[in-house]
């Protein structure tokens, strides 16, 4: 619906090692009617990005990427 072309310029953030997740980037800007940023929790679980990480049970640990805060993220977009 925006018309964005299939480039993008691409930056990772993995900024905690340790923790095995990243954040992938993708801009799309030049091809497009408005900006389009798509962020990507890479390895992470089915948890909220930057809250404390949660436990549940005791043999699976749910991964959450402290890389980003999401609600940060969210309130930059809807500022």
């Amino acid at each position: 619906f925006n018309s964005c072309g299939p480039t993008a310029s691409v930056e990772t953030i993995d900024s905690i090692p340790d923790d095995k997740t990243s954040i992938k980037i993708e801009k799309h800007y030049d091809s497009c009617k408005k900006p389009v940023v798509r962020m990507s929790v890479i390895g992470g679980g089915h948890a909220w990005p930057g809250r404390e990480p949660a436990h549940r049970g005791a043999f699976h640990r749910v991964v959450t990427t402290q890389e980003i805060d999401a609600t940060r993220e969210i309130w930059k977009f809807f500022k």
